[in-house]
């Protein structure tokens, strides 16, 4: 349901901003249909920290897909014990694809509702998991990492 909503709403924006006057109507409505399933944002969180790959895999595929869509409509999404999840996950996390994809998910929350933003400058464990990740250098990947890292810490006003 969920990459299939993703898949309709980014045909909607690129026949958008192509001006073939494609008909976003579907889209809008497949979004606010699907709009309940934001309650499980605060569900799939816990789930990362999972020790089953697949499981974190799953729920964290899920996770993106519904912050890409919803940015952070659910108000527990950073609550504090999903801000130290995602502050365990980015210390344990060694492979630079998790890390960029965690990141991109909390830059997406906070970017999209300032509730998260303030959540973030709160959750000391959380923003110096972050300030270990920001300054690390080598190879492309983990430069990724780091400027990440370093935006949603520079959002925080670190």
């Amino acid at each position: 349901m969920l990459t299939y909503t993703s898949s309709v709403v980014r045909l909607a924006l690129q026949a958008q901003k192509s001006g073939s006057g494609g008909d976003t109507q579907a889209a809008e409505d497949l979004l606010l249909l699907s709009k309940p399933l934001t309650d499980l944002i605060s569900l799939l969180i816990p789930l990362l920290p999972n020790e089953d790959p697949e499981v974190f895999e799953v729920s964290s595929k899920c996770l993106s897909i519904l912050v890409q869509l919803y940015g952070g409509e659910n108000p527990e999404s950073l609550s504090p014990e999903n801000a130290e999840n995602f502050a365990d996950l980015l210390t344990v996390k060694e492979d630079p694809k998790e890390q960029k994809l965690l990141l991109r998910i909390l830059r997406r929350m906070i970017t999209s509702n300032e509730k998260h933003l303030e959540s973030l400058k709160n959750a000391g464990g959380l923003l110096q998991a972050l300030g270990r990740l920001a300054p690390a250098g080598g190879s492309s990947a983990d430069s990724t990492v780091a400027s990440l890292a370093q935006e949603i810490l520079q959002a925080a006003g670190r």
